[in-house]
């Protein structure tokens, strides 16, 4: 049942990153067109292909570093997240501790020093 669910899962999730690539790509490409019917306001000559490829590179750098710095953030907030969790735990266990007990755990630490 389970892996069922989880292959079927598996096909939506490929076919939704298939069509978010085609709707990039496509966006791409209309920015493309874009630039090579633009042209220089001052001069009116049309902007270099050279200039075009470089505003393409600069930008998939850009979207390969956002990519990384968003894993990255998460990495880091899954992180904080578990450590706070380990941190509640820790505060719960802290609870069950009566006077007493604290009482007694601190002469025990006086003596071993």
């Amino acid at each position: 049942k389970y892996d069922a669910q989880a292959a079927e899962m598996s096909a939506r999730l490929s076919h939704k990153e298939e069509k978010a690539q085609e709707i990039a790509d496509a966006f791409a490409e209309f920015k493309r067109e874009i630039m090579t019917a633009a042209e220089n306001s001052r001069t009116g000559r049309a902007i270099a292909p050279k200039l075009i490829q470089h505003f393409d590179e600069s930008e998939r750098t850009r979207d390969a570093e956002l990519s990384k710095m968003r894993l990255a953030h998460i990495s880091r907030r899954n992180q904080k997240e578990k450590l706070e969790q380990s941190l509640r735990q820790k505060e719960k266990l802290a609870d069950g501790l009566h006077l007493i007990d604290f009482e007694q755990l601190k002469i025990e630490n006086q003596t071993l020093n």
